[in-house]
């Protein structure tokens, strides 16, 4: 079984200049797109946001991650998915197979097919919707190479649901390229985040593939552990005793920076 990597969370991070000229572009209900850079060659980043995330939240968070932590890694082709409107995904009004296709064609445009890296980070229930898009992938023969590009970061989501299509299965898992199952912990108040055991019992299930990553805080304020749940988002939570969407993900700055310590 692969080691649990601890992480420090230290507010000393200062957010980059925010890219006001960037425009988002719709790809379907739900999905929109920006090439900040116009730069097809460069690494994708697609960003799941959790149960009932507007998109312009979604987006906002998107466009922080590459920011504060991407930008200088290879990656410039941002997708925003807003938030399922029901906790498990049950009105599945989101359309992954869009998605799909749009990467898929974004692929096609690019000089380095071969070469090009897909992350994908999904929180809370967005994960049910990651699973949906790997599930689209693993369906049709022609996108099935996608999933081995894909480096899945679930933060204190979960594996599986009633909904058909939403569970993170062993033949999606062998499929995609890494997975880290990652969740929060405050020390101050030793709180854990809601899903902890979740993410430990992915490692149980799938322990080849996926690597637990607990994220230590000191310096948090929760009080709570929704509050802890959203600091996978906001390094510093608006609400210390619950969750506050809305702030978490849209008002991201230097006093509530967005957390990247997960990355690797």
């Amino acid at each position: 079984m692969k080691k649990i990597i601890p992480y420090l969370c230290i507010l000393i991070y200062t957010n980059l200049a925010a890219q006001d000229s960037i425009s988002w572009q719709q790809v379907s209900h739900g999905i929109s797109y920006t090439q900040p850079e116009n730069n097809s060659n460069r690494d994708i980043l697609i960003c799941f946001a959790g149960w009932s995330v507007k998109q312009d939240w979604a987006e906002n968070w998107t466009m922080k991650l590459w920011e504060a932590k991407l930008r200088d890694n290879g990656t410039g082709n941002l997708y925003a998915v807003k938030g399922p409107r029901d906790v498990f995904f049950e009105s599945s009004e989101i359309a992954t197979d869009s998605l799909a296709l749009h990467v898929q064609n974004l692929l096609k445009a690019s000089d380095r097919i071969d070469s090009l890296n897909i992350t994908v980070v999904a929180h809370s229930s967005g994960s049910f919707v990651a699973h949906r898009f790997f599930s689209v992938l693993h369906a049709n023969p022609a996108w099935q190479d996608l999933l081995g590009k894909i480096t899945y970061y679930n933060l204190d989501g979960a594996i599986s649901s009633a909904t058909p299509g939403t569970t993170l299965t062993k033949s999606l898992s062998d499929k995609l390229k890494e997975i880290f199952a990652v969740y929060a912990y405050d020390e101050t108040e030793k709180i854990a985040s809601p899903n902890k055991n979740e993410m430990q019992k992915m490692v149980l299930l799938y322990p080849e593939k996926v690597t637990a990553i607990e994220l230590k805080s000191s310096n948090s304020g929760c009080k709570d552990p929704w509050c802890v749940h959203d600091l996978l988002i906001n390094a510093k939570p608006h609400d210390p005793n619950g969750f506050d969407l809305e702030r978490d993900y849209f008002l991201i700055n230097e006093q509530h920076p967005v957390n990247v310590q997960y990355f690797r």
